[in-house]
């Protein structure tokens, strides 16, 4: 238990310390440090005095002589992305912290007042009071060791609640040489730790009340973590400046969040500046519950939109659960399928065969074939989100360290979804994604019919596109007739084979609210002639097909059956031709090259007659000269009368 020392009269005089029985890992290589036995006495007189207040827990690097006057916080926290910390205010020896959110737990109003270790505490009503910097921590939830391991207050860490799910393998080591107690949800061991009650309790936002062993006395030193009520992923990466705060680490925690804030900033400005914005879908069926459809406006929805996918639950249209044929009407042109990830290793699909086999199991009879029926299984484009799990261990990385490493997230999304962006070098592997193994020799999985050309043609090879704005139609209409409908009236119409024209949402600003632009790719081969700099001459039935290209607009609406009716399209960007290397330029920019080498273009035969023009003047120039020089004037009038003169004569017949 830890005791309190004071050198005067009343609380301002007292400093709690703790006394140490016991060789800890921050004591290796100290002798042992025995209790004095005038602490006793000390002790015992200060206890008296404190009155009905109680013991305080035990902090770390106390001042001496504390001085009201003095700031003690060098590094103030801000707050802009945490929307569960309504209020922070510093007053130079304590910080109070105002919190707020809502979870499954229901609403979370918590309020705390930092006090600087050796400090008197303030007398506040309705906050809860910790001295900082904390000596000694508890963690119940896995996502908070993080926040603490990554600022490097791990030694600090002295119990651990189910530590079996935790992933970090440093905290790992720590449980298994007993370094840290792992308490298995039996509360009334943290009494029997070697240094007592530890200074701060962190935990979830559940109620107390049912948990076995735990008191008052532990509640008084129980933190809340408002992960679940932070919406935004850099909302709860953000929540480690309450942990810098706590543990004296404001400047390592404020570093690394500003780290994490420009690497994912930078993520997500390379996904807005993608070609494409293909859709997606999420998650898997649980037995007897259905299909859990992700929020827009959730945790894991704000990733996508930060991906830059098109995702139909983004405006939360949809209940949860839903039954499988509803998530098979919605999603089953979704090009994506991700998180296929379940909470125990021993279930979680790492190859087709084994999601396949799972939804088999799960769904016996009738509905086995659901899986094969998404457009994202038939192209064998599925991800989980357990790269970083470890065989044998039910824990996921990404549920614990991602929650503070939004940026990892979001740059294996960001590559996942679009192949075409190039992402930090060292981040060219995915961190907490994979994607799982195709079936043996493709079996069961149906026709992809999705077309991706490659984002520039082979060498010597040519793309022609052409962007288009679609008004007053949904994207979802286009994407989900992309394969069946849209795809091949655009090959018809081109005369092109189906896997050489591809059509997209881009990610081209839309002129209006109620429109959305699309982008159409034909792959003509060696259609011209190419430079380092890009194109530099069409072939005339290329430059055909570029004109009909410009009106693939009015084909993709026929398509969706809108004709004329209500949507309009619009050519925002004419047809413009791409080569291996270079700028694109607009095909109208071109004289049409020969397409074979026994005919002349008109430009040809242009320049041949001015050429024999300008020939026969010359040599009427030289013939005079040389008759002047003889002094021949006959032989200069009658070069004048010669029919060279008529040769000269203009189209009109006016002399030139």
């Amino acid at each position: 238990m830890p005791w309190i020392i004071c050198w005067g009269a009343g609380e301002s005089r007292c400093a709690p310390v703790r006394p140490r029985t016991m060789p800890t890992r921050r004591d290796a290589g100290k002798k042992n440090h025995r209790p004095i036995q005038w602490m006793w006495i000390v002790a015992t007189a200060c206890t008296l005095a404190w009155g009905n207040k109680g013991v305080q827990a035990a902090c770390e690097r106390p001042v001496s002589n504390c001085d009201r006057s003095k700031d003690y916080f060098d590094t103030k926290m801000k707050f802009d992305h945490a929307g569960s910390v309504k209020k922070i205010e510093y007053h130079n020896h304590y910080v109070t912290l105002d919190t707020e959110w809502t979870a499954w737990s229901g609403l979370h109003e918590e309020k705390y007042v930092f006090v600087r270790c050796g400090c008197p505490a303030p007398e506040l009503n309705g906050y809860k009071e910790f001295h900082v910097p904390v000596d000694s921590a508890f963690l119940q939830e896995t996502v908070v060791v993080p926040k603490i391991h990554l600022i490097g207050q791990r030694p600090k860490l002295v119990a651990v609640e189910t530590g079996q799910w935790i992933t970090t393998p440093q905290l790992r080591d720590d449980i298994e040489n007993g370094v840290v107690v792992d308490i298995e949800r039996n509360y009334t061991k943290l009494y029997e730790l070697p240094e007592g009650i530890p200074d701060v309790l962190i935990t979830g936002s559940g109620d107390s009340s049912d948990w076995e062993g735990w008191t008052e006395e532990l509640e008084a030193r129980r933190i809340l973590d408002a992960d679940p009520g932070e919406l935004s992923p850099l909302g709860r990466a953000e929540l480690v400046k309450i942990a810098g705060i706590l543990f004296g680490a404001e400047d390592t925690a404020q570093a690394l969040f500003d780290l994490i804030v420009a690497r994912y900033e930078t993520a997500r400005d390379k996904a807005f500046a993608a070609r494409k914005r293909p859709s997606v879908m999420l998650g898997l069926p649980s037995p007897g519950w259905g299909w859990s459809v992700t929020r827009g406006s959730s945790y894991v929805g704000r990733f996508l939109a930060d991906a830059n996918v098109e995702y139909k639950n983004a405006n939360d249209e949809f209940e949860v659960p839903q039954e499988s044929n509803v998530i098979l009407e919605t999603f089953r042109e979704s090009q994506y399928w991700i998180n296929v990830y379940v909470r125990t290793d021993d279930q979680s699909p790492t190859t087709m065969e084994m999601l396949l086999q799972g939804n088999r199991t799960e769904s016996p009879g009738g509905d086995q074939s659901v899986f094969p029926q998404f457009r994202a299984f038939k192209c064998g484009n599925v991800f989980s989100n357990g790269n970083a799990v470890q065989r044998g261990m039910p824990g996921n990385p990404y549920w614990e360290e991602g929650v503070l490493r939004p940026d990892l997230i979001l740059m294996d999304m960001v590559q996942l979804f679009h192949p075409d962006v190039t992402m930090f070098e060292h981040e060219a592997e995915f961190h907490f994604y994979h994607k799982l193994a195709p079936l043996p020799n493709n079996e069961n999985m149906g026709e992809c019919g999705l077309t991706t050309l490659s984002a520039r043609p082979e060498k010597n090879g040519m793309y022609l596109f052409a962007h288009f704005s679609m008004h007053d139609v949904s994207q979802y209409d286009f994407l989900d007739n992309l394969v069946e409908k849209v795809q091949p009236a655009i090959a018809n119409f081109l005369e092109l084979d189906m896997e050489k024209v591809e059509a997209f949402v881009s990610n081209d600003p839309a002129p209006s609210a109620d429109a959305f632009t699309i982008q159409v790719i034909a792959d003509v081969g060696e259609c011209g002639s190419c430079g380092l700099e890009g194109p530099e001459s069409m072939h005339s039935n290329c430059q055909d097909l570029a004109t009909r290209l410009n009106d693939v607009g009015t084909v993709v609406l026929n398509a969706l059956s809108h004709g004329n009716t209500g949507p309009s399209v619009e050519n925002t960007v004419p047809a413009h031709a791409m080569c291996h290397a270079g700028d694109p330029v607009m095909t109208s920019a071109f004289v049409p090259a020969s397409t074979s080498s026994s005919s002349l273009s008109g430009g040809a035969i242009a320049g041949i007659v001015v050429g024999c023009v300008v020939g026969v003047a010359v040599l009427i120039l030289v013939a005079v000269k040389f008759s002047y020089r003889k002094g021949s004037d006959d032989m200069y009038q009658q070069l004048l009368a010669q029919p060279g003169q008529e040769m000269s004569k203009g189209a009109n017949g006016t002399p030139i």
